[in-house]
């Protein structure tokens, strides 16, 4: 037999359990009348019993309830089935319709005779009430066999509903109908619909209504499921102190009672349907999207395992515990072993013993880590050997963040490793005769060394006889100058002197440094500002220097002609531009691009006079700057400013071995 049951087994099991409770009060009912126990059969001596024939009905319909969920599909049990609820349907039936005409068709004492009455009501007779619920509950049986679940499900909520209603009035103490011509519905009759009736809807299952609308994950399931219960204890509660506490405890307040909690629960119904409607479809339907985009990565995911297992190289994954759970073909084909024997951390027999322990470790600090790793291991292959892989796994995460396990790929590099091994034997055995060749090459770099310093002794010896040899020059031209007594010759005399200690201070801090083949522009041309200064007799408070030269390094070759330059133009300013007294500035700014060195030279004094061509003049000084720029193969151009302004740029040339150098030739031509 197929009821047509949800496949969730809470229904089932629910489903199992009223039909169950329900065969055991109707036992308990006959148990009562065999035994001539009132408290069985009717809970209390002053209510009203359950009939025989209800007690009968009852297990009945019980156990075909029980059976169709603890077995379906099984065609005896269909058959059982439909001959129980057709028998139900005719002793209720013709139960009812002898009340219904008046004529006693003696059905009430197929099974037992029983007599007595409780006030003026006669036992052992069953009420209308029950007939027509035990007829709906046969009804819904034979519904779900052939799977008319939302009738069948209707028909059960009624069944609930009354039984629910009658035990309201035995809860407030005013059993329905007592005092009446009608048969009333016992107590333990009335739990056994109601329990009956849930069974019914339960086996309908949760797409059936009511269960449909309160069950699932949509906002209307889960207000309904919030609030119809807490609306319904509410309501029973002010009601049983209505007619209770307060003592209005009669038929007419709980019918009224019941009207109320069944409207109130309609109107709840209402109120939350139009909600769900405004508010929570939209969000079921985000919900259902998420749904089935997680079903649709669920499935993606299962077809790339699909593509993986076909995938030529070795592939691994494993749980959140750290356990594998899936091999691919080509991961077994290597290791020759079966999948159950590779599952959980079967795969590590057959990694290599003295890579087992850093493997693992590896693997499982990552893992905790929830981090990428890469490894290289050797493993089993099938015929017995040991073969490196390189493996790389990575976390898996499901799509709403959460850590789902590991994944990893791995790659034969077994003859790369051989061949790295045979590198690094290669490596070893050249290490060794790079480390002999080194060693004679030592040995010869301590005599060039030898060699290079005796020749730096020696070019230091040569910078200081030159420094010395100009330092005679400065001093014969000193007496010379004093010996004549024109002094326009002793003028020129001394100026010259200014151009040779220009050239001397190089040859003098070449010798005093300890790097031969650079000087410091900033030191020198300090220098070469304060001698003339000095020589001219010029103060500081006067006119004053602004330097900026910062960190930078020329070659010989370079330094001489641009002290020379340097020394014409200071010589000029102060002589010329600054006349009666007056104050000013002279700037001398050096800039070190990759391919030139840029002078920047100004002074703010009164500028040449009006005619005066410098480019063409016949000044020694002006002639000694065109021949010096052109020298170093530079360019030097005057800007128009207040004052004086030159920029002289000067290329940097590279010779054969890559050094840069200057171009100088101390001696014009």
């Amino acid at each position: 037999m197929n009821l047509n049951i949800s496949t969730g087994t809470i229904f089932e099991r629910v489903a199992r359990a009223c039909g169950i409770i329900s065969v055991i009060i109707g036992g308990t009912g006959l148990a009562g009348w065999a035994f001539g126990s009132r408290v069985l059969t009717g809970v209390r001596l002053d209510y009203i019993p359950m009939a025989p024939n209800t007690a009968i009905l009852v297990i009945l319909l019980g156990s075909a309830l029980f059976s169709g969920t603890a077995w379906p599909g099984n065609r005896t049990v269909r058959r059982v089935i439909a001959g129980i609820s057709s028998l139900s349907i005719l002793i209720a039936g013709l139960t009812l319709a002898g009340i219904i005409t008046g004529i006693d068709l003696k059905t009430d004492y197929l099974f037992l005779t029983v007599t007595g009455t409780v006030g003026t009501v006669p036992v052992g007779r069953m009420s209308p009430v029950t007939a027509t619920c035990l007829l709906l509950g046969s009804a819904a049986l034979l519904l779900l066999l052939v799977k008319k679940n939302d009738l069948s499900a209707f028909l059960g909520t009624v069944m609930a509903l009354v039984g629910g209603v009658v035990i309201i009035g035995y809860w407030y103490g005013a059993p329905l109908l007592y005092g009446g011509t009608v048969i009333p519905v016992a107590l333990t009759t009335a739990v056994a619909l109601g329990i009956l009736g849930i069974g019914m809807n339960a086996a309908a299952g949760p797409a059936s209504w009511p269960l449909s609308s309160i069950t699932g994950d949509s906002t209307r399931a889960r207000l309904l499921r919030g609030l119809l219960p807490v609306i319904l204890i509410l309501i029973l509660i002010v009601n049983w102190m209505n007619t209770v506490v307060v003592g209005h405890a009669d038929s007419t307040a709980v019918l009224f009672s019941a009207v109320t909690i069944i409207l109130s629960l309609l109107v709840v119904y209402g109120v939350v349907l139009q909600i769900s409607r405004k508010i929570g479809d939209p969000i079921d339907l985000s919900e259902r999207e998420r749904k089935r985009t997680v079903e649709s990565v669920r499935r993606a995911r299962d077809f790339y395992l699909m593509v993986l297992d076909d995938f030529p190289n070795p592939i691994w994954r494993s749980d959140i515990h750290a356990k594998c759970d899936y091999f691919n073909k080509d991961w077994l084909a290597f290791t020759g072993r079966r999948m159950e024997q590779e599952l959980g951390d079967g795969w590590a027999e057959g990694v290599h013993p003295d890579d087992l322990e850093r493997c693992v470790k590896i693997y499982l600090d990552h893992f905790h880590a929830q981090k990428p790793f890469e490894m290289e291991y050797r493993l089993r292959y099938h015929d017995g050997t040991y073969r490196w892989l390189y493996d790389n796994g990575k976390p898996l995460f499901t799509p709403e963040g959460e850590f789902a396990g590991y994944i990893g790929s791995c790659y034969d590099i077994h003859d790369r490793r051989m061949a790295e091994e045979e590198i690094r034997r290669l490596n070893a055995d050249l290490e060794k005769r790079v480390s002999e060749r080194t060693e004679d090459l030592q040995h010869a770099l301590t005599r060039i060394e030898k060699s290079l310093h005796e020749k730096e002794i020696l070019l230091r010896e040569v910078h200081h006889r030159v420094k010395n040899n100009f330092q005679i020059i400065l001093s014969l031209l000193s007496l010379q100058s004093r010996s004549t007594g024109d002094e326009k010759f002793s003028r020129g005399m001394q100026e010259s002197q200014n151009r040779i200690r220009a050239m001397a201070f190089v040859h003098e801090k070449l010798y005093t440094s300890a790097d031969l083949s650079r000087i410091d522009l900033e030191g020198y041309v300090k220098y070469l500002t304060k001698q003339l200064f000095t020589f001219f007799g010029v103060r500081p408070a006067t006119v004053s220097l602004n330097l900026d030269i910062n960190n930078i390094f020329s070659d010989i070759n370079t330094a001489i002609p641009l002290g020379l330059i340097i020394n014409e133009l200071v010589s000029n300013s102060l002589k010329h531009a600054f006349p009666h007294g007056r104050t000013g500035q002279i700037t001398i700014i050096i800039l070190d691009d990759p391919k030139e060195l840029i002078l920047t030279y100004q002074d703010n004094g009164i500028g040449f006079s009006k005619g005066f061509d410098w480019q063409t003049a016949e000044s020694l000084g002006f002639k000694l700057i065109r021949v010096l720029v052109d020298q170093l193969d530079g360019t030097i151009e005057r800007e128009s400013c207040e004052g004086t302004r030159f920029i002289i740029k000067v290329k940097k040339k590279t010779d054969e071995q890559g050094y840069l150098h200057g171009t100088f030739n101390p001696v014009p031509e």
